[in-house]
C-alpha cells in the first residue's frame, strides 16, 4: 500500500436543527479496539445523551468498516457517517455524532442530512493528511556535486538535512514511489559515482489536503 488517507487531529463540530442538537467529534483509531474506546469515552462523556451514532473506517490494507445507527431509525444516521468517510477516502477514523432531542421529529430525511451534516463539520475541523510510504536516505557529495544536485533535492524531497564537513551528507526522506527514479537519476549525473544507502521504509505525513 502507498498510503492513506486521515484525519490531521481531532475534530468537534455541533450543529442545531429544529431544537435537537448534533454533536459531532472525529478521533483517529487505527484499530478497532481504539474505534471502540473513542465511542465509550464519547458515551461517558455525554452519558445523558439518548443517541451516540457513529461510524468507522480502520486498517492500512484490508478496510474494516462498521456503522451504528444507535436507535434513531435504521439508515438514518450510522450510513450517512459512514458516506462522509468514503466520499473523503479515509481509513484510521472513527467519528461519532451525538444528538439530544428537541422534541420535534425531524423524519428520516431531515436526520440523514444532520447526521450528515454534522459528520462532515467535524471532519472539516480535523482537517486531512496524506499518509505515504517514505524511503529515509542518506548520501555523500562532493560539493561541486552538492552544487549541481541541490535544486533536485529541493524539488522531489520531502526533506532533507545536508550536513557540511570535507564532503555533504545528505540525509533525506522521499516518496518510496518516486525513489528509484530519483537514485538512478542522481547516479547518472554523476557519472555513477554517487551511493545512495535506503535506511529505511515507514509511514509519514507527506502533505496535508482539504
Amino acid at each position: 500500500m502507498n498510503g492513506f488517507r486521515t484525519i490531521r487531529r481531532e475534530g468537534n463540530f455541533e450543529l442545531t436543527v429544529q431544537k435537537s442538537r448534533f454533536i459531532g467529534q472525529c478521533f483517529r483509531a487505527e484499530t478497532e479496539q481504539d474505534a471502540a474506546s473513542c465511542i465509550d469515552a464519547v458515551r461517558r462523556r455525554f452519558y445523558d445523551a439518548k443517541h451516540h451514532c457513529y461510524a468507522y473506517c480502520t486498517g492500512d490494507g484490508v478496510m474494516i468498516t462498521r456503522c451504528s445507527d444507535d436507535g434513531e431509525p435504521s439508515g438514518t444516521a450510522g450510513v450517512p457517517i459512514l458516506n462522509v468517510l468514503r466520499q473523503k477516502n479515509l481509513t484510521n477514523t472513527v467519528c461519532v455524532v451525538t444528538r439530544y432531542f428537541g422534541g420535534i421529529l425531524l423524519g428520516t430525511g431531515g436526520l440523514a442530512r444532520a447526521y450528515s451534516e454534522t459528520a462532515a463539520g467535524a471532519l472539516d475541523d480535523s482537517g486531512i493528511s496524506e499518509i505515504r510510504v517514505c524511503a529515509e536516505c542518506r548520501c555523500s557529495l562532493n560539493y561541486p556535486q552538492w552544487a549541481k544536485l541541490e535544486r533536485m533535492f529541493r524539488a522531489e524531497c520531502i526533506d532533507y538535512i545536508p550536513q557540511y564537513t570535507d564532503a555533504v551528507t545528505c540525509s533525506f526522506r522521499i516518496d518510496r514511489t518516486k525513489y528509484d527514479q530519483f537514485r538512478d537519476r542522481m547516479r547518472e549525473l554523476t557519472d555513477g559515482t554517487l551511493d545512495i544507502r535506503l535506511l529505511s521504509e515507514g509511514y509519514y505525513p507527506a502533505d496535508v489536503t482539504d
